[in-house]
């Protein structure tokens, strides 16, 4: 063999091992770029949102009795009106015919009354001289006795009259009181809230079914009704604290009150994949601004359930993985995919095996510029924050973000560079009256 190629030989042989360490050799992953905090205490206050309506605690509909056509109506819806207000006028002509004929009827009766009391005074008297006359043997048996006939037969009949009386006066009450309910009073002091009817209208009267003419609400007393999923109405009893924001109203925040949960749900596209079960829950606003209308959507904050000093993360930095996700270190990782790079081999080591695996809520804290995920025990949560039970403690620095590197690129021992450190910023809640903690959802 020629010198010449023996040192092409050489030349060639140490090019290709040249490029085999080059492609084999050990690189550290690169560093992510990630947002930091550091875990500290907090109070941790968990609400439950919900949207809904505001109306009045109290509302009257107010209907008539009898029937006939509106002739006067003397409110306007907004008119605030006091008990014992007239507020429309029904015509009462029939009504006032029948009053008259009860009055007849009466009066027709009580003559009757007069005059069996006459008959029977005359014949009690016609009796007591048959009497007389008997014991002077001037009479019979059987005129005494038909003389005594005569006196209960006419005290029969005046019985009777005295009751077509009695039935003649309770008709003519009845018709006073339908002439009286022409007229329509407020029964409550309030707010006209709502109108139903047009003067000139007819309105029926019926102890079946209500013809409304008004509805009356006293607008002092207002209140939210919202309705909740069946996961959150667990959690709510009557008597927590609220926050109530009025859409048409801006920013401003109300405190409320819960005072009423059904007990019975609603059930809405029942049967379907959308059904959704909810139920309604009252919050009475403890403060009614001037401005507020019946009918005003809202959406009420309901504080449930307040811890304070609390061991706390923000929410974003709390992820889950597989156990066997956790098995895997980031260098690891790297060498497999150098691997199959270089030699074409398959597989993945993140490749879940167990499918029956559960997955593993973690935080990820920052060790000597490396990853390291901290299984952690959650409890309660605001919208910003969540509580740590178990895992962490104040002062370890963690990290919170981005989203896309927490979720999918972290590995136990990624190499990371914090390129931001973020400051805690607690909620801002009303609790009995105070500024503090966080609302969730």
């Amino acid at each position: 063999m020629k010198s010449s190629t023996v040192v092409t030989l050489i030349v060639l042989g140490a090019a290709g091992g040249g490029g085999a360490w080059y492609f084999l050799r050990e690189e550290p992953p690169a560093p992510l770029e990630v947002v930091s905090t550091v875990v500290r205490r907090s109070t941790i206050v968990r609400t439950v949102r919900a949207v809904g309506h505001v109306e009045p605690v109290t509302q009257v509909n107010v209907s008539s009795n009898v029937t006939g056509d509106l002739l006067k109506l003397l409110v306007k819806e907004g008119a605030q009106v006091t008990r014992g207000t007239l507020l429309a006028e029904i015509d009462r002509e029939r009504i006032l015919a029948v009053v008259r004929q009860n009055q007849a009827n009466a009066q027709s009766n009580k003559a009757s009354v007069d005059l069996e009391e006459a008959q029977l005074a005359q014949a009690q008297a016609e009796a007591q001289r048959t009497k007389g006359l008997h014991q002077k043997q001037l009479a019979t048996d059987s005129e005494l006795e038909q003389a005594a006939s005569n006196v209960a037969i006419v005290k029969a009949r005046l019985e009777s009259a005295r009751q077509r009386v009695a039935q003649a006066e309770a008709a003519l009450d009845e018709a006073k009181d339908q002439l009286e309910k022409t007229r329509i009073m407020a029964p409550i002091d309030g707010t006209v809230i709502s109108l139903k009817k047009k003067q000139g209208e007819r309105i029926r009267g019926s102890d079946l079914g209500e013809d409304v003419l008004l509805t009356l609400a006293p607008l002092q007393a207002m209140q939210v009704d919202v309705e909740v999923s069946e996961q959150d109405v667990v959690g709510i009893e009557a008597g927590q604290h609220t926050e109530i924001e009025v859409d048409a109203l801006g920013d401003a925040k109300f405190p409320g009150e819960v005072i009423e949960i059904a007990s019975s749900a609603v059930i809405k596209n029942k049967g379907t994949e959308m059904e959704v079960t909810s139920f309604n829950v009252k919050v009475a606003m403890g403060q009614v601004p001037a401005n507020l209308r019946s009918g005003m959507s809202a959406s009420v904050s309901i504080i449930t359930q307040v811890k304070e000093n609390v061991i706390a993360v923000p929410l974003e930095a709390v992820t889950a993985r597989l156990p066997s996700q956790l098995l895997v270190r980031a260098e690891e990782q790297a060498k497999e995919k150098r691997d199959e790079s270089v030699f074409q081999k398959g597989g993945n080591s993140l490749e879940v095996k167990n499918k029956k695996e559960r997955p593993v809520e973690l935080v990820y804290s920052v060790e000597s510029g490396k990853a390291e995920p901290k299984p952690v025990k959650t409890g309660i949560a605001s919208e910003s924050e969540i509580e740590i039970l178990e895992g962490v403690e104040p002062g370890l620095e963690i990290i919170t973000g981005p989203y896309k590197v927490l979720a999918e690129s972290l590995l136990p021992g990624s190499p990371v560079t914090v390129t931001k450190k973020q400051e805690p910023t607690p909620d801002r809640v009303a609790v009995d009256g105070q500024r503090d903690g966080g609302t969730a959802q």
